[in-house]
Parts: structure tokens; sequence; C-alpha cells
């Protein structure tokens, strides 16, 4: 059964009055814009009370209180309004709630909103009849990234009532949300809601409409799944940009999806007044661009000319996929996507579904219509339409995708029919995140001639980038490494990122040898053909981390040491004068020899640290390199040298993205490995007690942990 959308009683027509004023009249608020219109919205009725509802256009409660006055005109017959209640009044939503009427009471009521008690704005009169009908919301039930299925429960449901749910990504305004009507069986109303978008928390409740009144259930929520695209999910047409294969909140082509108004960031918005969306500018890869907030920066909204490309330059075909009616478009290299007409949606109607498919463009015509593409079995163009007008909308790629290939070449093994072959994987560079390739063989590798990972185009994409590996497992067991001694970038000059773990022909190559093995503690030389520390006999994994897409990591990193006492007195952002001095030459990364050694004294006379430590380390804000190399030297307590400690204990942990050798902290690592200098006493350890200062000694060896 097709989802109907509930139109009647949610309709937000409006009618506007106006007071008589002379020209000297001075109505405007100081701060904030004149509304343009009120609109009277639809009630909650029990058998003795009503919950009246309104809307205004434009946020108001934000003004001084005695500027303005919010509330409903009511009386028994639409001629006879003759009291008033006030209310209250969020963002743009008016509430007042009429208590001790009995139950079949018939009410007629106006929304209304006066300004300086000189001017007033009024909405249409509408009629309540009270009544002891009930809806229950239970909960939301089968998830996923775009649906879910809600249940509730109705009584006092007849001939004429229809039933189904209001959504919201906004709990305030759930009653004002969409209006999705559900199916009915006896007392019971269920909806399978598509078009979601993904990690969205969503705010529900059950409506029973019976006529010119409702009823409603509890709010309740859900939050939908994550979703990440997938390389086949993006379609090469042989244009511009690449396409999704489906439309935003779908799971596959044929899917409809949802249908979003110009700017709208979780299609829930019903509202047919433009200044309810606040967008009057072109939203291509801004915060309202729906397609960007959903995927990250790997997708975008196509811009007008994008659609315009797509529907001249493709073969159009009216098409049906899965029962679903829509445009099949084939690009000039012979691929090939289907857009799904979806119809659109005004308020809570949809209209045209089957029949015409609208999609949004990011950019924008006037203040008021946005730039879209328009098509049904026999025409096609491109169009405009409203901003609250909710369309279909199909992301295209920002070119954000690579191709990250794993090579694990084993000279020794010539004849296998694997040698070269590579493992890829699509990827979306985002700095921060962690990828992982694995390569899978039946033709077992003995040693390591040429091991390298290469991100295909990204150096050109990307010059100034920098990217480092974080584990290597061969057959599922962690392979202890050195990376100091890879290499990193456009090592061969063809645009391609490349890190280089082992190439006996490549920058660490020589002699059909490693120069400088980096998997060895000892490094030096390795025998004919690589690494045999390399060699493994199903799988080998590289998880590797795009640090950064505008720095290569270089650069100069200040110090800071943070001490702690037990009453969370201290600093937390003491400089200690020190920098770790990054160098990435000859396509290596290196600390200089004049920032490899660091002392410093730290000192704070208004602070009394006698008692102990709860928490010590030195920390590196935004350092790309979080597990160096280290070793501990010495630490002094009012000058005097602490010896006796388990150096072991002193560990690399992270805190975001700042890095921290940690000697103590009750909250991190430390708190469950051990603590080097003693056994804490509710948190604190004694033993890192001073008077006037602390001393502490420590060499950078490399940038990267050590083989061990």
């Amino acid at each position: 059964m097709k989802t109907k959308i509930l139109f009647g009683i949610f309709a937000v027509s409006a009618l506007m009055f106006t007071a008589s004023c002379n020209d000297d009249d001075e109505y405007s608020p100081a701060t904030g814009e004149l509304i343009s219109s009120v609109s009277t919205g639809a009630t909650d009725v029990t058998a003795n009370s009503a919950t009246l509802h309104g809307t205004v256009s434009g946020d108001i409660s934000n003004l001084s209180a005695n500027s303005y006055s919010v509330g409903f005109y009511y009386g028994d017959s639409q001629d006879n309004l003759s009291d008033r209640i006030l209310g209250e009044v969020s963002s743009n939503e008016i509430k007042a709630v009429l208590s001790g009427l009995t139950k079949g009471q018939t009410i007629y009521y106006q929304a209304f909103v006066t300004l300086q008690n000189k001017v007033t704005y009024k909405g249409e009169v509408k009629s309540l009849t009270t009544s002891d009908a009930s809806a229950v919301t239970s909960d939301a039930k089968d998830i996923t990234y775009y649906s879910a299925v809600l249940n509730g429960t109705l009584s006092g449901n007849g001939d004429g009532s229809t039933a189904g749910f209001v959504i919201s990504c906004d709990e305030r305004k759930v009653r004002s949300g969409l209006a999705v009507e559900g199916s009915v069986e006896g007392n019971a109303v269920s909806l399978k809601k598509l078009g979601l978008l993904p990690s969205k928390t969503y705010y529900y409740a059950t409506y029973l409409n019976l006529g010119n009144d409702s009823v409603f259930g509890e709010t309740k929520s859900f939050t939908t799944e994550s979703f990440e695209i997938q390389k086949d999910d993006i379609v090469d047409l042989g244009l511009s940009v690449k396409w999704l294969k489906y439309n935003i909140g779908a799971q596959k082509e044929s899917d409809l999806g949802g249908l979003y108004a110009f700017g709208d960031l979780d299609g829930c918005n019903r509202s047919t007044s433009v200044s309810d969306y606040g967008v009057n500018a072109d939203i291509v890869e801004t915060e309202n661009d729906l397609a960007r907030a959903t995927f990250g920066d790997f997708a975008k909204m196509p811009t007008a000319d994008q659609l315009e490309e797509l529907f001249t330059l493709c073969q159009k075909e009216w098409a049906e996929v899965d029962g679903v009616s829509g445009l099949k478009l084939t690009g000039p290299n012979g691929n090939s996507i289907f857009l799904p007409a979806a119809g659109y949606r005004e308020g809570n109607s949809v209209s045209g579904e089957s029949e015409i498919g609208m999609y949004y463009s990011g950019n924008i015509k006037n203040s008021n219509f946005a730039s879209a593409y328009s098509f049904t079995q026999s025409s096609n163009s491109l169009t405009v339409a409203p901003l609250f007008r909710a369309l279909s909308i199909r992301p295209c790629s920002k070119g954000y995708g690579f191709n990250a290939k794993l090579t694990c070449f084993s000279n020794a093994e010539s004849d296998a029919k694997d040698a070269w072959a590579s493992a890829s994987e699509f990827i979306v560079p985002e700095a921060g995140k962690s990828f992982t390739l694995t390569f899978s063989t039946t033709y077992p590798r003995s040693r390591g001639s040429v091991y390298v990972i290469d991100i295909e185009n990204f150096a050109a994409k990307y010059p100034n980038s920098c990217v480092l590996v974080e584990s290597i497992k061969k057959d599922g067991t962690d392979l202890k490494f050195d990376a100091s001694r890879f290499f990193y970038g456009d090592i061969e000059d063809k645009g391609n990122y490349r890190i280089e773990l082992a190439n006996i022909w490549g920058k660490g190559g020589s002699n059909n040898k490693v120069a400088d093995n980096p998997f060895t503690a000892a490094g030096g030389e390795t025998a004919d053909n690589g690494p045999a520390e390399l060699a493994f006999n199903e799988t080998f994994e590289v998880t590797f981390k795009v640090v950064s897409l505008e720095s290569n990591g270089a650069g100069e990193y200040p110090i800071k040491f943070i001490t702690i006492n037990p009453e969370w007195k201290g600093d937390w952002n003491y400089e200690t004068g020190k920098s770790v001095v990054v160098k990435f030459e000859d396509n290596k990364y290196f600390v200089t020899d004049e920032s490899s050694v660091v002392d410093f004294t730290f000192q704070n006379a208004d602070v009394d640290y006698s008692a102990g430590s709860i928490m010590t380390f030195v920390q590196i804000d935004n350092f790309p390199f979080m597990q160096p190399n280290i070793t501990f030297n010495s630490i002094s307590i009012d000058g005097t040298p602490l010896d006796g400690y388990d150096k072991a204990k002193i560990i690399n942990s992270l805190d975001g993205d700042n890095y921290r050798l940690e000697l103590w902290n009750m909250y991190g690592s430390t708190s469950s490995k051990g603590c080097a200098f003693g056994t804490a006493t509710n948190g604190v350890i004694s033993e890192l007690g001073f008077t006037s200062s602390m001393a502490i000694n420590l060499t950078i060896n490399s940038l990267f942990s050590a083989v061990k």
C-alpha cells in the first residue's frame, strides 16, 4: 500500500488582518523584522481541554516581551470570537491551552500576533470539538539508515477519521512537523517511513484526525543508522562530475528517496512560506548543502550547469526499474543512472508521483525560487521551483574519491600468477580518517621486493597532504615497523601519493636490496629481493590515516607541560619554551638534532603541588606523529633527581589530535597500566609532588615508534 500524505487538517492557508494606522504610527519593534503572516494550526483536544496551535512567519520570541503579544481569539461561533487567551511563542510556534471545557463542546478559534499594541495579524478561523478519543505512540522498530517502522494505538477512531504520524528533527516542533498518514487496522496505526537521512535523530508522535481537530500521542524519538558511500555507489558517466546511483534518502536507484525544500536539512519542514527556510543564496558546498551535510565533503548538490550537462549530454529514456517509473540517463561513455519520478511536495501534500521528476540544483534563481530540472515521460527542461517546494536531490561527486592500491610483489616468486596484483579500495580522504587495504593471495610471498601503497592522483589534488601508516598485519598478526624509514609523497612525480614500505628499485632501493630495513630494530641493508620480514601466506593488511589535506606535517610544534594537584589546580597551558621541529626532506620525516633533546623546568608559585599529582604529562597539540620513539632521561623534584622508577610505564597516549607523554593520569592509560613512580591513593601519586619545581629531560629519537 502506497504511503499517503496527510493534507487537509494541516493545510496552512492564512488570512492577514491589519489594524488601520497613520503614517506617523511607530509600530515596528526596534529589533527583528515585521512579520508577513500568521497561520492558525490544528488543535490537540481531550474531553475537557484543547491545546491551540499557530505559526508566525518569522521568529519574534527574541524580541522584548512588551513589544508583542500572541494568542488566540475564540468563541462559540465563527462570527463571535469574543474571548481571547494569551499564549506563548517559541521560535515561530504559537501555543495556548483552553481548559474547563466539556466533552463534545465546539469552539471556534483564530491565532493572532499583535505588535506594539497597534497592529494585529490574524490567521484563518478554525473549529474544534472536544473528545475523549486518544492516540498512543509506540517505539520505532526496524530502523535503518533510510527507514523506520512507526506504530501507534488509537481509541475513538471511526468513520471519516484518519491517523498517522507527525515527524520533525526539532523536538519542539513535532506537532507542526511533516504529517504522514499511516495504515489503520482496527485500533492500530502503522507506517514504514522511507526517505530518512543517516545518523539523524527524528522525533515523532501518533496523531488521530477527527475532522476539525486531532489528538496526539506522546513524542518519542529514534536515530537512524550511519552510512558511508562505497565505490559501487558512484557512476562515471563521462561528464565533468560523477553521480551517485540513488537519491538522498534512498537505499537503491529505484527508491524514491526523500523530498526536501531548498536548504532543508532534514525533509521535515512543511511550511509553504519562503521566509521559514532562511536561505536566499547558492547553497552548493555550504552548510545548507544537504548532500554535503549527509555524506560529508565527498558529495555535493549539483549546480544548475551540471544538471543541464547531465540532461543535455546523456541519452534519455523513460523506463521502469523495480516497477518505479523514471528517466534512464546514459552518458557518453555508455554508463547510466536512473532518476525516479518521485513527484514533489508542498506542505504535506505530494503530487506527481510516478509522473514527474523534479530535482534541485544548489543554485538560487532569486529570493523566492531555485534552479531545478523537471522531466516527464514526454519532456524535460531546466526550470525553477519555489524554495518551499520539496523536490528530489541527486548528489554528485566532488572528485574526492581515489583508488588506493596496495602492491605486494616478491621477486623470488616471478612465476606466481598474481605477482603484480594489487588490492584496490575506493576511499574518501578526510583529515583524521583511517583506511585499511588488504592484499589477499593464494601465492605466498617469501620476501618484500616492492611493497607500496599508491593513492592515485592524490598528490596532484593535495600536493601538501600528509598520509601516515598506523598498523601493518600479515596473516592477521601485527608486524612491527619503523615508519621513519618509509618514503612518502609523490615519489615518482606522477601525481600519485606513494608510501614506500619497501622497494628494491625505488627510493629506498640499492643493488636489488632495501638499503635500510624498516622492519628490524637494527635496520641496515637487506638481502637480495628485500626484507624477509614481509613474507606472508594469505593476507597482508595496511591501515593508514589521511592526517592532513593541507599540510605535509613539517613544522614547529610547541611543547606544553601539564601537572594538576589533587584540588584540580594547575596550569593547563604551560609553555615549556621548547618545540619539536619536524622536517620533510627527500620524502622522509625526521626531527632536527637541535630539537631532539627536550629539557625544561616547571615552576608555578601560585599553586601548591606538594600533596602530589592526579595528572602529569608532556603534551604537543595537533601533532601528526602520535606514536613517537622517546627516551625519558630524567626527572628532578625540587632539584633532586628522582630514581628507581619504571620507565616502561611512561607511555604515549592520545587526547584527540593532541599527543601526550603520560607520566600519570588518574583517568588515562596509566590509570589501568600502572604509574611509573608509585601507587596511587585516591588517584593521587604523592611521589610527583613538589614544593618549588619539577624538571624533565627526554630525547625524541624518532617521530615514529621503534621496532621491538
